[in-house]
């Protein structure tokens, strides 16, 4: 696999054993790493600041969730599928004016 260095627009082989590490944590609690070739990256400016936000709101509610003695243990998808409702409800309210 080739990756393109951003400040010198060097093309360069990558280690094929590489592998990217995700905001998202694991049922132990630890952060998920994937190998390049199962990922795509985006760039920033492709995303959308509000949704840059709101996947941020969601990582850090389902993080709290998950830490809580308040919730079971378990996969940490689990908890970002909760979260999304909650802040899914929450952005509703704020558009209403209710918050």
């Amino acid at each position: 696999m080739k990756v393109r260095i951003k400040k010198t627009g060097e093309i360069m082989n990558a280690d094929p054993n590489a592998t990217v590490m995700l905001e998202y944590l694991d049922n132990t609690c630890c952060n998920i790493k994937l190998p390049l070739d199962e990922i795509e990256l985006i760039p920033e400016s492709d995303v959308p600041h509000s949704e840059i936000e709101r996947r941020k709101r969601i990582t850090e509610l389902a993080k709290k969730m998950y830490l809580s003695p308040v919730f079971d243990s378990g996969e940490f998808n689990k908890f970002i599928i909760r979260a999304e409702k909650i802040i899914e409800k929450e952005d509703q309210y704020i558009k209403e004016g209710k918050i």
